[in-house]
């Protein structure tokens, strides 16, 4: 039995009166080895296998595969680049890797941006607006800051006027006017009431507020003083 080889063999036959000389190879189909020509090894560079085949037809992976099959992907990092967003990819096992991700993403490939507004940061009522590894608070009137933590100094444009001490409050203020003035801003002159004056005894003198008086001198009572006096405590209360 002659095996397939690539080298020639000769034969000889001899006869009672001749003899000749045979010249003879067996080569097997393309892509067949064995000595019967019955193993088959095709090469394969796809997602059945990464190998060539060696002289008896094993296969033998190409670089970066392993395995049987040679499926197994020793570099999948730099065939298949699956991080995302900036992440960097390390090999780790044959067909296993890991992603690095950026501040801002996770996920196995970094695929998912990381919701900075999820913590809800932005106080007071202020709308949170996702960013890359960051976020920015809208906030409502009267409110500034990172997370829309400052109240507003309404004090600051010193809106009470004539020496008036301004206290600042949540979206407002409130003045403290100086001797002499009143108003929300201070800027308006307060009506000083004049006091009540009336007859005793034909004097004229400064008289307390009351209905009646006990003393040494009787007086003369003016109906209009209890309405006087209303409007006095008024004023001061």
């Amino acid at each position: 039995m002659i095996n397939p080889e690539d080298r020639w063999k000769t034969l000889q036959f001899n006869g009672p009166v001749a003899h000749f000389e045979v010249q003879i190879r067996v080569k097997c189909d393309e892509n067949y080895y064995s000595a019967l020509c019955n193993k088959f090894c095709g090469p394969r560079d796809d997602f059945v296998g990464h190998y060539t085949c060696d002289q008896n037809g094993n296969k033998a992976c190409m670089e970066g595969w392993m395995g049987e099959e040679c499926k197994q992907d020793l570099n999948y990092c730099g065939n298949h680049h699956p991080c995302l967003n900036g992440g960097t990819c390390m090999n780790t096992e044959p067909d296993e890797y890991r992603c690095a991700c950026p501040d801002g993403y996770s996920g196995k490939n970094c695929e998912i941006d990381i919701d900075e507004c999820a913590s809800n940061p932005c106080a007071q009522g202020g709308t949170c607006i996702d960013g890359i590894n960051a976020f920015e608070c809208i906030c409502p009137q009267q409110w500034i800051g990172a997370t829309c933590q400052l109240d507003i100094n309404d004090c600051l444009g010193k809106p009470c006027k004539n020496g008036g001490t301004c206290i600042d409050e949540v979206d407002s203020f409130r003045c403290f006017c100086s001797s002499g003035w009143e108003g929300e801003l201070c800027d308006t002159i307060r009506k000083e009431l004049p006091k009540p004056e009336f007859l005793v005894n034909g004097y004229h003198e400064l008289g307390a507020l009351y209905s009646g008086f006990s003393g040494s001198r009787p007086f003369l009572f003016l109906p209009w003083l209890e309405t006087y006096r209303a409007l006095i405590e008024k004023e001061v209360y």
